[in-house]
């Protein structure tokens, strides 16, 4: 029985799409297995240049340090033994405070022209230790043109471990090396550093120095590895190249597993950074990928096969079968485009979360989240934390108590309604933080409550920024806009709103409130004989002696021109009286030496004193200005004193 035609064009046309389908898949599968590895190679890059430059900022940071004791270090302490030992342990004391300031350092030393140690904050080191054969000492000594150096890790006999050393260089002004500063830096340093890095479970990152010693690995090795030569061509290569970085894919030396890696060279620095993300870690995505194709196909070669078989077996029976067919085809389609979709939501995911680790820790505000039960702990904290409040991250994770010890207590009622997610995700709160060294910075902080699905409180997150620049501007605004710029006194329009404070007052508590006003008896004269500076100096002698006669609690301003008041809390009319007496007279009798160009100045002065009747402080202004009118209608140089009570 011959076959049929139609059925031998499509079971070729099965043949042909099965081709084509898999010659498909094997294409997407190259091509996301090239784009896999170019991904690896982009994050081993950016991830060592991310280390390279934190490890230049670390070190940097050590060398301000450096170039602070240096000046502040006299030529003649350079000398072993010390001619002045009190000195010599003030200047020890003073090493090891500013060693604090940077806690990977080991030690903070001073060595003289001959390599003789003169001071060391670590009793490790002893005084009179000789360092002149080491390799950093004779390279500054002997090269005037070195001023800092960073040394390789070298084995100490004085601390029985590996240590790095950055120097600089000590001069006198004329140029000649009389000494070297110094700090050591334990290899935990750099291991510090690693723990930040996340890293796959088969990757690796280490940080060796230029003699290929191996100085920090993550995951870590055992401790007799540290130092140890990485014997690999390719990275001796680099070293002796003017090549900055390379990526290239090998077997690792250490372990054997085979990884891409990427070596830079840290800028400035005897140090590089190999970066190395495992083949089975950055394939774990392309592998999955691959399963799912392989199932897809095998799944599409089994409904294709009985598809055909139907397609067939319906045609030998003149059953219509395109339905069905499109049916299966259509069912295929969607399978493949769901596969894929969550392929790309996972692989976005993973980007994200990485992108958002990577900002987090290079923010300068602070981001946190706060779990609230079972018990209130800190889940996060940026590194930025430490700048802000001196203490680390990992602080805040042992004691969620130290964020109580970085609050002012008169803040605690607002840390308080913080907590309990009272605030609104816009709301931006300023309070007061106490930083580890006792100084205090004005912070402002948004937060965002986190609910479960019970709608129960269980977590915070927000961010916080350092705004004690913001606020010290605004102060300083703020008194600008209420003193008066010739004399220092308060200016007319904040008298006038502390008078009515003031008035308020004394009328809420039943006090006494008294106000001066004071004119300068003939001042246009002085204006006009001596000129406008001298004019404008002996109103600043008069509110000098003005502020010098009144009380803390007394409130002394410039209404404009020669003309001022004063404001007298708690004080009677014939206390005021008798204090405006005891001001004119020391105004009188304050006369300018005979070479001093300021003219003698004399004062009239209208006192007047607040009463229940009054119903404003204009009226209590009104008053004393009518008293100082009388005063200057009475001959100048006079007091007089008001008292006018208003009808009920």
């Amino acid at each position: 029985m011959q076959k049929s035609p139609t059925a031998l064009r499509v079971k070729l046309l099965y043949a042909a799409l099965c081709l084509i389908l898999t010659v498909v898949m094997a294409l997407e599968l190259m091509d996301a297995h090239r784009k896999a590895i170019l991904a690896a190679e982009v994050r081993v890059e950016n991830t060592s240049l991310l280390i390279g430059e934190w490890l230049r900022g670390a070190f940097q940071l050590s060398d301000y340090l450096l170039r602070d004791v240096i000046s502040r270090v006299n030529p003649e302490e350079l000398q072993f033994p010390a001619s002045d030992p009190e000195q010599q342990a003030r200047r020890t004391v003073f090493f090891q405070q500013k060693m604090a300031m940077l806690p990977h350092l080991i030690n903070l030393a001073l060595v003289s022209r001959q390599g003789l140690v003169t001071h060391s904050a670590n009793p490790a080191l002893p005084l009179g230790f000789d360092v002149s054969r080491r390799p950093y000492f004779m390279t500054l000594r002997d090269d005037p043109a070195v001023e800092t150096l960073v040394s390789p890790i070298f084995w100490s006999q004085a601390y029985g471990s590996f240590q790095a050393a950055q120097t600089r260089r000590i001069h006198n002004l004329a140029g000649e090396f009389i000494g070297i500063a110094g700090v050591n830096l334990s290899l935990a340093f750099f291991n510090q550093w690693l723990e930040r890095i996340d890293v796959g479970p088969h990757s690796s990152v280490l940080i060796i120095d230029d003699q290929m010693a191996l100085l920090a690995r993550r995951p870590a090795l055992p401790n007799d590895q540290i130092g140890k030569i990485v014997d690999e061509p390719i990275v001796r290569n680099l070293i002796a190249s003017d090549q900055q970085a390379l990526t290239f894919a090998i077997d690792s030396p250490i372990d054997g597993v085979h990884r891409i890696f990427n070596v830079r060279k840290v800028e400035g620095l005897p140090f590089l950074v190999v970066i190395g993300e495992a083949s089975e870690d950055f394939l774990t995505g392309w592998e999955h990928k691959l399963w799912i194709y392989l199932i897809s196909w095998m799944l599409i070669m089994v409904l294709g096969l009985v598809a055909l078989r139907d397609y067939l077996w319906i045609r030998n029976h003149q059953v219509v079968s395109a339905a069905m067919t499109q049916e299966l085809i259509a069912a295929n389609q969607q399978l493949y485009d769901e596969i894929t979709r969550r392929i790309l939501t996972e692989e976005a995911l993973r980007t994200s979360e990485a992108q958002y680790r990577l900002l987090a820790e290079n923010a300068r505000d602070v981001i946190f989240r706060i779990s609230l039960v079972p018990q209130r702990r800190f889940l996060y904290v940026s590194p930025s934390v430490t700048i802000l409040t001196g203490y680390t991250p990992q602080d805040f994770y042992a004691s969620f108590g130290l964020c109580l010890k970085c609050t002012d207590p008169e803040n605690y009622p607002l840390l308080g309604t913080l907590l309990l997610g009272e605030t609104s995700p816009l709301d931006q709160v300023a309070m007061r933080c106490i930083h580890k060294d006792g100084a205090v910075r004005w912070i402002e902080q948004r937060s965002a409550p986190v609910f479960d699905a019970a709608g129960r409180l269980i977590a915070l997150e927000g961010i916080i920024r350092d705004i004690t620049e913001r606020k010290q501007l605004e102060d300083q605004l703020r008194q600008q806009a209420a003193t008066d710029e010739l004399t220092g006194l308060w200016n007319r329009r904040h008298f006038m709103q502390a008078g009515r404070q003031e008035l308020e007052r004394a009328r809420r508590y039943g006090q006494p409130l008294s106000l001066l006003m004071i004119d300068a008896d003939h001042f246009k004269r002085v204006n006009d004989l001596h000129g406008h500076a001298v004019g404008d100096e002996t109103l600043r002698q008069l509110a000098r002696m003005i502020r010098e006669a009144v009380r803390e609690v007394d409130i002394p301003g410039r209404l404009g021109g020669e003309e001022f008041a004063v404001l007298l809390p708690n004080t009677d009319l014939d206390s005021a009286g008798a204090f405006a007496e005891r001001l004119r007279r020391t105004i009188e009798q304050n006369a300018p030496a005979s070479s001093d160009p300021i003219p003698p100045i004399t004062v009239s002065i209208g006192v007047a004193a607040y009463h229940p009747t009054l119903d404003s402080f204009d009226e209590l202004l009104r008053i004393a200005d009518d008293a100082l009118y009388r005063a200057k209608a009475n001959g100048r140089n006079c007091v007089v004193e008001k008292l006018e009570v208003t009808a009920i």
